[in-house]
């Protein structure tokens, strides 16, 4: 016997309706003959509905050519100066950071963590500290910077590892920390990409400073879904952070990393502590290359370009630039504060309707109550995973499985606010009811 009544959905439709929450979301591009309900935001958000910054920089390409480098139009900078400003400020506002202190370099995720490898490794203290089930790339870039530096994973790689529910606590990894002299650098999750877990950055990063170790946090599923606040004086900050344009803001696939650095990084980077190769987009005024010539003068630190700016060894790829700018703005403007308390209703809606719909738990919840954001993820046993997805297809329900084939799979699915409602949270919860209702 089904647990939801049929009027749910009204009851639902009419949340929404309440909260206004149709007016804040974007258009749904997506295709509706495919996806009905698309939970999937986490692994790659949907596309805006319109992309201006992206529009105005082909027509500009068009119509100036080589000058659009050096004009401004129709209210963007010119291209020389296209990562500064407004744009790089609306980065910072994804971190909660100072100026100057986040943008994007081109590169992606993987690629902006190996840097932050790169830039902070200490060879007096050779140890990396990592989370034991965090995304497979994160372990096997830290496994491969080490032995790319002649060391030897199996005695410096420090793992992290989960409690009896599969969650990483911040008193295990500050344990890590506290208890290997050898580890001079960890990185970690701010938000699990498995279970939702959310680790207290701040204070790991207060901790691993008071003892010389140096911090890499992955923001993956962190940026435009949870509320980060590094501050301006880096005290309570990571050394440096990088995460994906592409998930909860929807830059579009495999876009550039928007990244973090420490001010006092920046610091010891510009006063030469922290030796680093340079490119002529590192300097405060690249266009003086352009229209005078390099000369001895221009390469000298005191021109680097402030902050992480500095990072940046060549010209902005604009095309990629331009989609994260109109994904940045699509965030902004919907009031990012308003989106988070909205998303958690939606979130605590779905999770009283899983208490009527599966009251014996035979689905075992993995993302801890308390964990801030919009996804929530839930361990399947084996013999209900083909009848779930087959339900799932039938309704036009887009979630991801990860898991093992003929055993249990994890389910993950999300509600960001800027994307989904609480119909979503209702279509998926009755989805689950009409298994479990047939599956004995």
């Amino acid at each position: 016997m089904l647990k939801l009544e049929n009027n749910e959905a009204e009851n639902a439709r009419q949340l929404d309706s309440n909260l206004g929450l149709i007016a804040c979301q974007s258009a749904r591009n997506t295709r509706p003959e495919i996806f009905t309900r698309y939970l999937t935001n986490h692994s790659l958000g949907q596309m805006p509905a319109a992309l201006p910054h992206l529009k105005r920089y082909l027509d500009n390409w068009g119509e100036n050519a080589v000058n659009g480098h050096f004009e401004e139009y129709k209210g963007d900078p010119a291209w020389i100066e296209y990562h500064r400003g407004e744009f790089a400020r609306r980065c910072e506002e994804l971190y909660g950071a100072g100026k100057n202190q986040a943008g994007v370099l081109d590169i992606g995720l993987t690629d902006a963590l190996a840097l932050g490898l790169s830039i902070l490794h200490q060879p007096a203290k050779p140890g990396i500290g990592v989370v034991a089930n965090e995304f497979p790339s994160d372990r096997i870039l830290a496994s491969t910077f080490l032995s790319s530096r002649g060391l030897d994973p199996a005695e410096h790689l420090k793992q992290i590892q989960p409690d009896g529910n599969g969650i990483v606590t911040t008193e295990a990894v500050i344990e890590t920390i506290t208890g290997n002299p050898n580890v001079g650098l960890v990185m970690v999750p701010e938000v699990h990409y498995l279970t939702g877990a959310h680790l207290n950055v701040p204070r790991i990063a207060e901790e691993a400073r008071r003892i010389g170790v140096r911090t890499i946090v992955d923001t993956a599923h962190a940026l435009g879904n949870t509320e980060i606040t590094y501050g301006d004086d880096g005290l309570s900050a990571p050394d440096f952070a990088a995460g994906c344009s592409y998930k909860y803001l929807g830059a579009g696939p495999g876009n550039s990393a928007i990244v973090y650095l420490n001010p006092n990084v920046a610091q010891q980077i510009h006063d030469g502590t922290l030796s680093l190769p340079f490119g002529w987009f590192s300097y405060e005024k690249p266009a003086t290359f352009l229209r005078e010539g390099l000369t001895v003068n221009n390469m000298h630190p005191s021109k680097l370009a402030p902050g992480l700016h500095c990072l940046r060894k060549s010209n902005v790829n604009l095309a990629a630039a331009a989609t994260v700018w109109d994904a940045l703005d699509r965030h902004h403007n919907a009031n990012p504060d308003q989106l988070r308390e909205v998303t958690g209703r939606i979130k605590a809606y779905f999770l009283q309707l899983m208490q009527q719909v599966d009251e014996g738990a035979r689905l075992k919840l993995l993302t801890p109550l308390a964990a801030p954001g919009a996804m929530l993820t839930y361990e399947v046993p084996a013999k209900l995973v083909a009848a779930m997805k087959s339900k799932f297809e039938e309704k036009g329900i887009e979630v991801d499985w990860r898991g093992q084939p003929n055993g249990p799979s994890v389910l993950r699915f999300s509600f960001p606010a800027l994307y989904n409602n609480h119909a979503d949270a209702c279509a998926v919860a009755m989805a689950i009811d009409e298994v479990l209702n047939t599956e004995t």
